[in-house]
């Protein structure tokens, strides 16, 4: 018999905010996960972040379309939606985020917004 770490209604759910960059330069996935902490730590501090499940997967991340997703819990799009509207430079560079798009499973985000097949 296998144990379950965790009871799957204890799990929160996730939800992937689909953002395009708008500027004139592209930027590596570095320079985003920069850019988009710095100005979450502003915005909510240490404590508000770690509520939100935030993350940026690499493996989401198109620099030359402009496109990736941006992971959070169910209870924080909101908030993470605010932190991309806020975040206006990349580097010295001065950007817009635009969200595209929410979806609540990888694969949607990928076959609706971003254009990838899933290689399963």
């Amino acid at each position: 018999m296998r144990l379950n770490p965790q009871i799957p209604v204890l799990k929160e759910k996730q939800r992937y905010l689909v953002f395009e960059i708008i500027s004139q330069k592209t930027h590596s996935l570095e320079e985003l996960v920069d850019a988009l902490w710095l100005c979450a730590l502003r915005m909510w501090g240490d404590a508000g972040v770690s509520e939100f499940s935030f993350w940026i997967p690499a493996n989401l991340y198109n620099s030359n379309g402009k496109r990736g997703v941006v992971k959070c819990n169910n209870e924080s799009v909101e908030k993470v939606r605010s932190i991309l509207a806020m975040t206006k430079q990349i580097g010295h560079d001065r950007v817009v985020f635009h969200v595209v798009g929410t979806t609540g499973t990888i694969k949607s985000a990928k076959t609706k917004y971003l254009s990838m097949e899933d290689n399963d």
